[in-house]
């Protein structure tokens, strides 16, 4: 059975859960974890203000929204 390729939103949502795994575990900032993982020092910020609106357009699957939404919580309670 074919797996469905990802789409460019479903991939950028996923980097970014790779990206603040790695500032929550390395206690870093978001602009270190980042660059630790060779995006743009606002990865995450550019990801946040889009997630809602590629959810609701089904450009994110739940899960993925879901785990992005979670680690930003997590990482914001740090």
């Amino acid at each position: 059975m074919a797996k469905t390729a990802k789409t460019k939103s479903q991939l950028s949502v996923e980097n970014g859960v790779k990206v603040l795994k790695t500032a929550i575990k390395g206690n870093l900032s978001l602009s270190e974890a980042s660059r630790r993982n060779e995006f743009g020092r606002n990865y995450v910020s550019d990801i946040r203000a889009r997630i809602k609106t590629n959810y609701k357009n089904k450009a994110v699957t739940k899960e993925t929204y879901q785990s992005f939404t979670a680690l930003l919580k997590t990482y914001n309670s740090l």
